[in-house]
């Protein structure tokens, strides 16, 4: 993902996020996110599918404000509640994974 300023890019992996100053070629790594499936939405927010890990007991579907990333530099996430998730045939998930 990139923002709308050009000025950073996203980048994830099985583990981690990854924030890239492209100016300053700085990279910054969130550890430990443990996502197996993610959407973008908007330059703002990402709805992620995410197993447990060192940092988070339950898995589930996250919100992530990818803004307050860039603003605060905060890795600010939410579990969402079941009765909110629908479908989305975009994200798909498993217990094995």
């Amino acid at each position: 993902m990139s923002t709308d300023t050009d000025k950073f890019l996203f980048l994830v992996d099985e583990k981690n996020f990854y924030k890239l100053n492209v100016q300053t070629k700085e990279l910054k790594t969130y550890p430990d996110q443990n996502v197996v499936g993610l959407q973008f939405l908007d330059d703002t927010f990402c709805y992620t599918m995410t197993n447990r890990s060192s940092k988070r007991e339950e898995f589930g579907f996250y919100v992530y404000d990818i803004q307050q990333l860039l603003d605060n530099d905060r890795d600010n996430n939410f579990l969402l509640d079941k009765a909110l998730v629908g479908v989305n045939g975009l994200i798909d998930f498993s217990e094995d994974n």
